[in-house]
């Protein structure tokens, strides 16, 4: 029984120092429709395009999956992941369904708008999508504060900001957080304006992760041993609060 016990504590060990190594990070909306699945796919893209595998899972059914499944020829692995564009996507299959957990470093989770259960998750870095409409402002401004209570690193990202508007900013929030989208039609396209936005933010919440330690984004390149360092510019978007 001691024997027993002692290698159940050394699996638990592996398991916490495999889970401290990884990095995820949680998107969510201030309200349903605000534009989070749009925006994660364009960061899977992105970070792909950089050469860092990433899981994009669906943590609340947007429909993403099963439609991506339904209208492409996107193909399910024994993992129950969509291959598409080179994408790896986990739909949303609810609690009953029980999978293999794949192996990813990076690891991004779609919320939609259950901001309150992503940040209770405690991810290493926050993406929070808010729609800058006039009307909606307030459910922006009310989860931009709940997010910076939490002390998570996190990032702003505003869809429909008119470049001539002014939004508010909560009481300990800085400025530096928040982040004009660009208009793209097309997520699976990262365009070099959207590689420059997407450079901005990542760059933002990675600053301070896992208890004040940069991360530095050196990853294992598809099919090759060997890491590679990313090194992400300092670059500030047009339109950038």
């Amino acid at each position: 029984m001691e024997q027993l016990g002692q290698l159940k504590e050394t699996e638990t060990d592996a398991k916490k120092r495999l889970q401290s190594s990884s990095l995820t990070i949680a998107l969510s909306g201030s309200k349903s429709g605000a534009g989070t699945t749009h925006i994660g796919i364009g960061l899977s893209v992105y970070l792909k395009n950089q050469g860092i595998p990433n899981l994009l899972e669906e943590k609340q059914d947007s429909f993403m999956g099963a439609g991506l499944f339904k209208f492409t020829k996107a193909k399910r692995d024994s993992y129950g992941l969509l291959h598409y564009r080179n994408l790896v996507i986990k739909p949303y299959y609810g609690a009953g369904v029980k999978l293999k957990e794949p192996s990813f470093r990076v690891h991004l989770m779609d919320w939609g708008e259950n901001l309150s259960q992503a940040l209770s998750m405690e991810p290493d870095a926050v993406i929070l999508v808010c729609d800058a409409s006039i009307w909606n402002q307030i459910h922006a401004f009310e989860s931009t504060e709940e997010v910076t209570r939490s002390g998570i690193p996190y990032a702003v990202i505003y869809n429909h900001w008119a470049i001539d508007k002014k939004i508010r900013i909560p009481k300990g929030a800085q400025a530096s957080v928040f982040f004009r989208a660009p208009f793209f039609s097309d997520p699976f396209t990262v365009s070099n304006e959207l590689e420059t936005f997407y450079q901005a933010v990542t760059n933002e919440i990675l600053k301070e992760t896992q208890g004040g330690r940069r991360w530095d984004l050196s990853v294992i390149r598809w099919g090759k041993n060997v890491m590679k360092k990313l090194r992400i510019k300092e670059h500030c978007p047009p339109g950038k609060g």
